[in-house]
């Protein structure tokens, strides 16, 4: 007996169990669509579907009025008990078909392509929604009887408590109240606005703290990462790591004794430079969670991530830049990690860097915790960088900070506001003047 012909079977015992029990049928169109049920069989189940009410003899009549083979389904009613059980061996059935059905149109896709991983990601979709369907078969709660649960969640935290705050940001804490596992947190900017900059100086700040952490940068290399991370822990002009001809033989030697100190250091930061499917990334992410508890993860940018799509028309490129943020979201879940992703503004975010103004798709918007925008405030000085908590699903949104970015690519916070009054301080502010470091917060 062949899947398909096991399928047919399970579903004549389904028959046989309503024909001795009508008042299951509720239960079983609960459970299961009538897409799922073959076409031999999809009509009479259908029918029986609309019954009201559902009895013996309507099942009988419409079983004849299909010229169904009522003996057969009789002698099973004899037989059969348990519907739960069937259903779940009707799903076995199903789900197998499913699979062979998808590997086999993915196998037929790779022979025609080097990019294996990416046909891999295209299944492995289509399989997560078989998956999801086993969940019917869970035992549900209501909120009062699930309420010690809740409750012992709640008094964990207090014993392991995860509430992840930058040294250098006091606002960024502020504005989210601490990110905490799972989150996702968008940094948008139009191009040449701070974002990578504002990416980097989050992670190593976190990564000081001794929070595992990872770079995904699909924009620039290694080496450029390498060297900005350099000039930012040293103090030096990344200018002149770039172009080391430059150094005085003191910074030469304050390099050499920095690569000293590090030898003795505990902190784990990963960093990948290349073109990334979402699948790679997914895979990398729980590999590191694996084997060195990562934590904190910078993806640099979500517009370069390698997708299986062909077609690359405006309205299509949305829908796959949004299935991208969700899958992040979900990834950030799954692994109990904080995926912070960078994205680009269109044009008209020079002028309003806001999330109306997201490239592609707005579904980053939707899908972040906390979405934040950077862009330059004034253009008298480009070390200058106004950043803002567009949008937050946990916390008031609108506050806005200023940085100034130093030589050495650090940045560094001068001026908070949580209304409107900031912008009557950006207005009339002296960006060319060295300004005060004392950082004020109006609550």
């Amino acid at each position: 007996m062949n899947k398909h012909e096991l399928k047919l079977s399970k579903e004549k015992e389904i028959l046989a169990i309503l024909l001795k029990k009508p008042e299951q049928s509720t239960e079983l169109f609960d459970n299961v669509s009538l897409d799922m049920f073959t076409k031999e069989n999809r009509e009479i189940f259908e029918a029986i579907s609309k019954l009201n009410p559902c009895d013996a003899t309507g099942i009988l009549w419409e079983m004849d009025k299909q010229n169904y083979p009522t003996e057969d389904i009789l002698a099973l009613s004899y037989q059969i008990e348990s519907l739960q059980k069937r259903i779940q061996e009707f799903y076995d059935v199903s789900d197998s078909l499913n699979v062979d059905k998808f590997l086999s149109e993915a196998l037929d896709k790779s022979k025609n392509t080097f990019l294996g991983l990416d046909a891999l990601y295209e299944v492995k979709e289509k399989i997560e929604i078989e998956l999801s369907k086993y969940s019917r078969f869970e035992k549900l709660f209501t909120f009062d009887e699930n309420l010690p649960n809740i409750l012992e969640r709640i008094e964990s935290k207090f014993t392991k408590d995860f509430s992840l705050k930058t040294k250098e940001f006091p606002s960024f804490n502020t504005g989210t109240g601490g990110l905490n596992e799972g989150n996702l947190v968008g940094i948008a900017g139009a191009f040449k606005n701070g974002k990578t900059t504002f990416g980097l100086n989050l992670i190593l700040d976190f990564a000081e703290q001794k929070i595992p952490s990872a770079i995904f940068s699909l924009e620039m290399s290694r080496a450029e990462i390498e060297e900005k991370i350099l000039s930012y822990k040293t103090n030096l002009s990344y200018e002149k790591i770039r172009n080391p001809q430059r150094l005085t033989n003191d910074e030469r030697a304050s390099l050499i004794r920095y690569s000293a100190q590090r030898k003795k250091s505990d902190e784990k930061l990963f960093i990948f430079d290349r073109a990334f499917t979402i699948t790679e990334i997914e895979s990398n992410i729980k590999k590191l969670k694996d084997k060195y508890s990562l934590k904190v993860v910078l993806l640099d940018y979500l517009g370069l991530v390698r997708t299986v799509s062909k077609n690359r028309n405006a309205e299509s490129r949305e829908r796959e830049i949004s299935q991208l943020s969700s899958s992040l979201k979900l990834l950030a879940k799954e692994t109990d990690t904080i995926i912070f992703v960078l994205s680009q503004l269109n044009r008209s975010g020079i002028r309003d860097a806001s999330s109306i103004n997201l490239a592609e798709s707005i579904g980053l918007a939707r899908d972040c915790d906390f979405l934040f925008t950077i862009s330059r405030p004034n253009e008298k000085n480009e070390s200058y960088f106004e950043v803002k908590l567009d949008s937050s699903r946990h916390t008031a949104s609108g506050n806005v900070f200023l940085l100034q970015l130093l030589e050495n690519g650090k940045m560094r916070e001068t001026e908070t506001r949580f209304d409107n009054s900031y912008l009557n301080i950006k207005n009339n502010f002296d960006f060319e003047t060295e300004p005060s470091y004392n950082v004020k917060v109006k609550l």
